[in-house]
């Protein structure tokens, strides 16, 4: 008989799914018409902000999700509020909600196959009416598991990037088409 102590299964990240040493976090929205915001804090357990910009957007827009940081899809499926994907960085854990697309794979039941994604890889489009996106960020526990910690004070030094069409090129892209 095996003990319950052997019968938890305990996750480690792949080798190309750990994050980069001293390497920026990504906003999981882009600049689009401005940079995008916390426009909401969501006061219950789970410490979730709403992400999403200061002027509305036109509708229907396709506005890309994405991943913080590299790591492994630990959840990905629909829930009541439109998809949902969690992705495990090692010391940290990122929740993206209330997406209308998502492009990882979905793990859920009792196979778990946990795809791998890199920084900046696109994992899903925003929900509309008004766009914006729920995001959490949890730090993993001594005792095991994660604790939620509020993401807007650590989302200030996130870089954002662009989308494609807000895309400028760089003075020696310029310069080399321009001859």
């Amino acid at each position: 008989m095996h003990s319950k102590a052997n019968t938890q299964v305990r996750y480690t990240l792949k080798p190309d799914a750990m994050p980069r040493i001293g390497a920026s976090w990504i906003w999981p929205l882009p600049y689009a018409f401005g940079n995008p915001t916390v426009i909401r804090t969501v006061d219950d357990e789970r410490c979730g902000v709403d992400l999403g910009y200061e002027r509305p957007l036109p509708e229907p827009i396709f506005l890309p999700v994405y991943a913080v940081q590299a790591g492994e899809v630990s959840f990905a499926g629909e829930t009541d509020t439109g998809y949902g994907a969690s992705i495990d960085h090692g010391k940290w854990c990122t929740h993206y909600g209330h997406m209308k697309q998502m492009f990882v794979t979905r793990n859920l039941g009792r196979v778990r196959r946990r795809a791998r994604v890199r920084a900046g890889d696109v994992i899903g489009y925003a929900s509309e009416h008004p766009v914006h996106l729920r995001f959490e960020l949890w730090q993993r526990a001594v005792t095991g598991g994660f604790k939620a910690v509020h993401p807007a004070a650590h989302l200030a030094s996130w870089l954002v990037m662009p989308t494609l069409s807000t895309a400028t090129p760089s003075a020696a892209t310029a310069n080399s088409e321009a001859a």
